[in-house]
């Protein structure tokens, strides 16, 4: 993500509920993951609360970008807030595996308004094209005109330059292009 600071943009890297320093010494069985999700949901929502408070950052013009299980959580984070204006999620679909109701991607990508960048290579094995990654754009509730995806020639992993451009150009478009 170091090509967004150099940027001039920005970026608050939350370390969620059960990531890194913060994974749970015992895996956690179905409602486990449930409640991993609402804390982690809580946690984005906290560090927004906090960006409000500083002075250097520009409230209006909160973006999130999201790669493969941090994009597919930013469904979800999507849908219930508000206080993002743009957000880029790459390398994602629809879950592969059946998930709680209350945690399940597809209850959730309807109630998305958030203008959205979805950035996937056309040879993905992980999040097959025709199985999890158009059936989650179609199911996304940003209008048409605030939507786009771009199909790259890759796997799961795509070319970073175009990964890059195509993410700053998205956020210079709604979130303003940054002055320095």
């Amino acid at each position: 993500m170091d090509f967004l600071m150099k940027s001039g943009r920005a970026v608050l890297f939350p370390e969620y509920q059960g990531t890194f320093e913060r994974r749970p010494s015992n895996p956690p069985g179905p409602s486990g993951f449930r409640d991993q999700m609402i804390e982690q949901c809580k946690d984005l929502q906290r560090s927004i609360d906090y960006l409000e408070t500083r002075t250097d950052i520009a409230r209006g013009q909160l973006g999130f970008f999201g790669i493969s299980s941090g994009a597919q959580a930013g469904v979800i984070t999507l849908a219930l807030e508000t206080r993002i204006r743009a957000a880029v999620l790459a390398r994602v679909g629809l879950a592969s595996r059946r998930k709680p109701t209350e945690i399940d991607e597809i209850n959730f990508a309807p109630h998305v308004r958030t203008p959205v960048l979805v950035l996937n290579g056309r040879d993905d094995l992980i999040v097959p094209v025709e199985t999890l990654q158009l059936p989650l754009l179609r199911w996304l509730g940003t209008p048409e005109r605030d939507k786009r995806n771009v199909m790259l020639d890759s796997g799961h992993v795509g070319p970073t330059h175009q990964y890059m451009k195509e993410t700053l150009d998205w956020f210079d478009r709604y979130l303003a292009p940054v002055s320095r």
